[in-house]
């Protein structure tokens, strides 16, 4: 991975919050309709109610921990979550998440959301970059040589961070992912990026 300045992740946050929420703040905290669980921030960060277990990898108590040590004073984490272990998420569903969905609680997370969107696009581009290296592919070696060409464009970093912003399916469930998923996306990116 290249090193990123501080207006590259401004930028890929930018980016992502676009096309994730249309620019809408409410839509950094949501329930999509059917799941069983709520989506934080731009990334759509998974945090699982007590008692749920879907197949997905739960994403939020690990990017919230990380912003927590990236993010400065100016933007502290709201005191309900400022504890050493990330709760489970409040809500038990999605009706009594829209119904608290004009709460201080709710409130507090979009703000502290909103302000944190740079490091949580360190976060995304962290996560892509440690399941890019724990890969095992054949030929690596060529696609890491054409992932680093994308990562010198804007658009190809921005569509390698607004692919990979959320964890694929657990290996468990779709062991062949993985490797399909990554070298779809950089053979894809590559063909439009040089085509």
């Amino acid at each position: 991975m290249p090193d990123l300045r501080a207006a590259d992740y401004y930028w890929i946050a930018s980016r992502i919050f676009e096309n994730e929420t249309g620019g809408k703040l409410e839509y950094l905290t949501h329930w999509n309709e059917g799941e069983d669980f709520p989506s934080m921030g731009i990334g759509h960060f998974i945090w699982f109610p007590e008692g749920v277990d879907a197949p997905f990898d739960e994403s939020f108590p690990r990017m919230l921990e990380y912003v927590k040590g990236e993010a400065d004073e100016c933007a502290p984490v709201p005191d309900w979550l400022a504890g050493d272990e990330v709760p489970d998420a409040p809500w038990p569903d999605k009706t009594t998440f829209d119904s608290a969905g004009d709460s201080d609680r709710i409130a507090a997370l979009r703000e502290w959301l909103a302000a944190t969107a740079p490091e949580q696009s360190r976060y995304i581009v962290a996560s892509f970059a440690s399941r890019w290296n724990a890969l095992e592919l054949e030929d690596k070696e060529r696609l890491t040589e054409i992932l680093q060409r994308l990562l010198g464009t804007p658009r190809g970093l921005f569509a390698l961070a607004g692919c990979n912003r959320n964890e694929p399916p657990r290996p468990l469930e779709m062991p062949d992912l993985r490797a399909a998923d990554y070298y779809w996306i950089a053979s894809r990116i590559f063909e439009n990026e040089t085509g």
